[in-house]
């Protein structure tokens, strides 16, 4: 409702009346622009979580090319030793039994090395990419809590929260999976007070970034 030039929320409820008094539409924008920023990264701090990621996805790269290429290099010679076998069957240094035990265990061999070549095709260094966006919309989320309009902050919140509430004038809200991860890191951010180099390689950061990788590997339909 509107009073004297103010707007006024309160909460609803589906069932029963509700006997939370009505807040100032201006006192819930506030409280909206402290809840995104509880969840987002200051940019530099984001730049130095993606420089991290990216690092580890170039390295990635590489040892999958390197195995990789082991593995083609493996399956080449399989073929020509099946083909080396067919050439001494037909020459009679083996008999058809021997050739057909010995063709048995290349053929299995090469079906491993092609379920590994499949295996790493999905496991694509792709992986790295829903965590680095999520770093990045972190710090949009940061940015927009700062100069967005109070229409834009509501919609990010509904995106990233659920179970609003509205009790004794203040908003509550439950963050999503992986930015509950995000919540509980900033806490723990504050408390240890340390933005330095060491912070970057403590074991509150490194549990961060594997819940939120592993969020992610578990969970690709919320990829950002």
């Amino acid at each position: 409702c509107s009073h004297k030039g103010h707007n006024y929320l309160r909460c609803t409820k589906s069932k029963g009346p509700c006997a939370e008094p009505y807040v100032r539409e201006e006192l819930i924008t506030a409280q909206i622009k402290g809840e995104l920023k509880s969840v987002s990264l200051p940019p530099a701090l984001a730049n130095g979580l993606i420089l991290m990621a990216e690092k580890e996805r170039a390295a990635s790269a590489q040892a999958v090319g390197d195995t990789v290429q082991k593995l083609r290099f493996k399956m080449d010679s399989l073929t020509c030793n099946l083909n080396l076998l067919l050439d001494m069957v037909l020459s009679g240094k083996l008999t058809q039994d021997e050739y057909v035990q010995k063709k048995f265990i290349i053929i299995n061999d090469k079906k491993v090395i092609q379920d590994k070549l499949a295996a790493f095709a999905r496991q694509s260094v792709n992986r790295f990419e829903p965590e680095i966006n999520f770093y990045r919309e972190a710090a949009h989320v940061g940015e927009i809590a700062e100069s967005g309009k109070p229409e834009e902050n509501r919609e990010i919140l509904k995106k990233i929260g659920s179970n609003f509430r509205i009790g004794r004038r203040r908003l509550s809200v439950e963050f999503k999976k992986p930015w509950e991860f995000l919540l509980n890191f900033n806490s723990a951010r504050a408390k240890n007070n340390n933005f330095s180099a060491e912070f970057l390689t403590s074991e509150n950061l490194r549990s961060f970034r594997f819940k939120v990788r592993h969020y992610f590997a578990s969970h690709p339909e919320d990829s950002l």
